[in-house]
């Protein structure tokens, strides 16, 4: 019964550990790709990524 419920509290702490390394990526992604665009309105910024890199004027 205890070897169950340490199995258990194993899993939980092992989904909680990837989902805060998932949402520390994400958050380091965003950070990233806003500070490579220049401060512009978001429907510029959706033209800019629709364009592949090195052909922006």
């Amino acid at each position: 019964m205890a070897f169950k419920m340490l199995l258990v509290v194993c899993k939980v702490l092992l989904i909680c550990t990837l989902l805060l390394a998932f949402q520390a990526a994400a958050r380091e992604l965003l950070q990233t790709s806003d500070s490579l665009v220049p401060q512009m309105s978001p429907i510029e910024k959706l033209r800019r990524r629709d364009v592949p890199w090195g052909h922006n004027p």
